[in-house]
């Protein structure tokens, strides 16, 4: 059955094996307070990197334990974004997550040709999931934050990613379409070309 909506995507969360999630320079509230629902409903157990004094002054402002995670602590953001991706290598995390870092830091980190986390011969990518109550089913689109402007053989990678996704969320045959400013294919708007290709 394909999840429709937030709530049965969270219900699908419960009794799944418990991911480790690792927050880089997550020091800022909105990160502790999503970690912290997030550890409470037992969807992660949470590593965060940053300054151990600023998180510890978060988590009391909020009301939040800090004994719920573990903190390494780092002197500098530059510090706590390279730890994070380090995590991921040594296998002590199963998901990095952006705290309170500039996204071009965080990309730059992840990107990194030498201790990156990005596979060569892979793509990174955005998808973001949407939940429309009139239309009633679940839309995923991609890519509206990484690759501004993806090549064709780009297209053909977010797409399956797409596809794979879709197929995690219970969707077995799912629809695409590829959007561009008209249905028409006009050889002049490169959109439309590729979308007749796709």
């Amino acid at each position: 059955m394909a999840i429709s909506d937030f709530q049965k995507l969270f219900e699908s969360l419960k009794g799944a094996n418990k991911r480790r999630l690792e927050i880089a320079n997550g020091i800022d509230i909105h990160s502790i307070e999503a970690a912290s629902l997030a550890i409470k409903n037992e969807y992660v157990s949470v590593i965060i990197t940053g300054n151990k004094e600023v998180f510890d002054h978060q988590c009391l402002l909020s009301g939040i334990s800090s004994a719920d995670f573990r903190i390494l602590h780092c002197d500098s953001e530059e510090e706590a974004l390279k730890k994070a991706v380090e995590l991921i290598h040594r296998n002590e995390a199963d998901l990095i997550m952006k705290g309170l870092v500039n996204s071009d830091k965080f990309l730059k980190v992840i990107l990194d040709k030498q201790g990156g986390l990005i596979n060569k011969g892979t793509l990174l990518s955005h998808i973001t999931l949407v939940f429309n109550p009139v239309y009633g089913k679940s839309l995923l689109v991609s890519d509206v934050a990484i690759i501004p402007l993806p090549s064709f053989e780009q297209k053909v990678i977010l797409t399956n990613y797409l596809i794979d996704i879709a197929h995690q969320l219970g969707s077995e045959i799912p629809k695409v379409a590829f959007i561009a400013a008209t249905e028409q294919v006009l050889p002049g708007m490169i959109a439309t070309v590729d979308a007749e290709r796709l």
